[in-house]
């Protein structure tokens, strides 16, 4: 598991560009968990790559037990969740 700081907050409609992690590895994939139940959202996220590349969509869900699930199959390093 990479150590990721915190984030505080960040609006996902700008850019994505702000955020920045320190891995140990700046050439490997961040990889992502996204749960939401508006089906919407989840395919607007799931484009991310399309703007970052070095971002990999792992894993898309509709409900929290879904993430859990998928989470405990294969951890991701970021998650995004509906609040």
């Amino acid at each position: 598991m990479r150590n990721v700081p915190p984030l505080i907050s960040h609006n996902l409609f700008g850019s994505l560009s702000d955020l920045i992690f320190h891995f140990d590895d700046p050439m490997s994939l961040t990889t992502i968990a996204i749960a939401d139940d508006h089906p919407v959202v989840i395919e607007m996220l799931k484009r991310l790559p399309q703007w970052e590349p070095d971002f990999l969509i792992s894993h898309c869900c509709n409900s929290g037990e879904g993430l859990i699930d998928a989470l405990t199959r294969s951890p991701v390093d970021l998650i995004v969740v509906d609040y």
